[in-house]
């Protein structure tokens, strides 16, 4: 489990984690719902029989970590089981607005994002993805989530919209429910590594998200837990959107990647299957 306090979120999925756990290690074949495999011999000390941990477990555990994370469902297979194919993208200079000479997705940014995790840790640093629809921004961005969670730190996935709505509960609630939004909002902007997907898809107030994005941004920044924003504008229509308040909060410790389209090669493939 990741570094931060998982209480909050852990709970909100208990029912759905205990019937992933009986799909998942209930009908496992090599255990048969144990959780373990035995091995040959008998401890006459600690009177046991000795055992290892079955696949099945670890598979449940790495399930989990991506489901208190708010990792959906239908994105959990893919993100454990699926490869990133290398792909090109293109930075902006936020400073001069300029874009930069294009370079490999994978070796220039997300592996060294990952083995370099402490220094990542240390200096804080974020990224956009910006781009159009299926170029890959949002399962990059969960697998460099999957592997912060396997190397012990906290995280969470979530949509801008449900950010908006989760901060408005924290504001206009009373009671119960106030205290409920107060703590989940809490825990989710206190992990190590916060992925925002859909900036720029919410509705309503943009003074008011804006205002709201630039405080939780600044603040994240400020205390050196990395953020990765994901957007189908590009930054020029980001700064349109969310006038001024966006754009300081990018331009604090960002770096904005383009993903180009024509390095797609699931879209590639889809298109070759078609014609």
């Amino acid at each position: 489990m990741g570094a931060g306090a998982d209480d909050v979120r852990a709970a909100l999925i208990e029912a759905e984690a205990f019937e992933v756990k009986h799909r998942i290690v209930g009908s496992c074949p090599r255990c048969h719902g144990a959780g373990i495999q035995l091995l040959d011999g008998y401890d006459q000390q600690q009177m046991l029989v000795p055992s290892v941990e079955c696949g099945c477990s670890r598979r449940f555990r790495r399930h989990l970590e991506l489901m208190i994370a708010g990792v959906p469902e239908a994105l959990i297979h893919d993100i454990m089981t699926e490869h990133l194919d290398e792909r090109q993208v293109v930075e902006i200079d936020i400073g001069s607005q300029k874009k930069l000479e294009p370079v490999m997705l994978l070796e220039t940014h997300l592996r060294p994002y990952v083995r370099q995790h402490k220094r990542v840790m240390a200096r804080g640093y974020s990224y956009l993805f910006v781009g159009t629809n299926s170029v890959g921004k949002t399962f990059c961005s969960l697998k460099v989530l999957h592997s912060y969670l396997g190397l012990g730190y906290s995280g969470h996935y979530i949509k801008f919209r449900a950010l908006m709505k989760l901060i408005n509960r924290a504001i206009v609630e009373k009671g119960q429910l106030r205290t409920d939004a107060e703590d989940l909002l809490a825990e989710i902007k206190a992990v190590d590594l916060l992925v925002v997907d859909e900036l720029g898809k919410e509705t309503g107030s943009r003074e008011h998200i804006a205002g709201e994005v630039e405080e939780l941004l600044k603040d994240r920044d400020q205390g050196r837990r990395p953020t990765i924003v994901v957007s189908n504008y590009d930054y020029q229509e980001l700064e349109q959107l969310y006038t001024s308040n966006i754009v300081g909060a990018f331009m604090r410790n960002y770096r904005v990647l383009i993903f180009d389209p024509r390095t797609d090669k699931r879209k590639a493939a889809r298109e070759t299957w078609y014609t």
